[in-house]
């Protein structure tokens, strides 16, 4: 059984007083329903370089498909789609589907430049999509934690 408790923040400036919620032999923050506690918390521990959150003042709370919900409960179609990232949306079931998978497997994910079964199959599915003159001399850099770890042949 969980309850509610009140304490005071650990970190002065950040907030006067958080939400907690006791149980599974702990306590977990119980997140604030708006959007203005979440951006006041990103402005006091993230520096200033952070761009997006000037000009869309949000706190993102849900993704489904194109749809992402803010804190506050209003719903947006999200052109920004994780600046190109989720090119299939939040929540795609075949990526949903393979993340779980990876998991219950114990495939090692975010290897950083060395290279798994599960990542030399996705190198070869995508030099498969080449043209051939094209792919014989090709390479590839993987940048860091990428996604790719995810992907699996259907």
């Amino acid at each position: 059984m969980q309850s509610i408790v009140e304490v005071e923040a650990e970190s002065p400036g950040v907030a006067d007083e958080a939400w907690w919620t006791a149980g599974n032999g702990g306590l977990a923050p119980v997140p604030r329903e708006d959007n203005a506690y979440y951006l006041g918390r990103q402005s006091a521990r993230e520096s200033n370089a952070r761009s997006y959150p000037r000009r869309l003042p949000l706190a993102l709370k849900q993704g489904r498909g194109i749809h992402v919900e803010d804190a506050d409960g209003r719903r947006y179609i999200d052109c920004l789609a994780g600046a190109g990232a989720l090119a299939l949306g939040h929540h795609h079931p075949v990526v949903v589907e393979a993340i779980q998978q990876l998991l219950a497997d114990g495939t090692p994910f975010q290897t950083l430049d060395l290279t798994t079964p599960v990542k030399d199959a996705f190198v070869e599915e995508l030099f498969a999509c080449l043209p051939p003159d094209f792919a014989a001399n090709a390479r590839i850099q993987f940048c860091g934690p990428s996604g790719a770890d995810a992907w699996r042949r259907r």
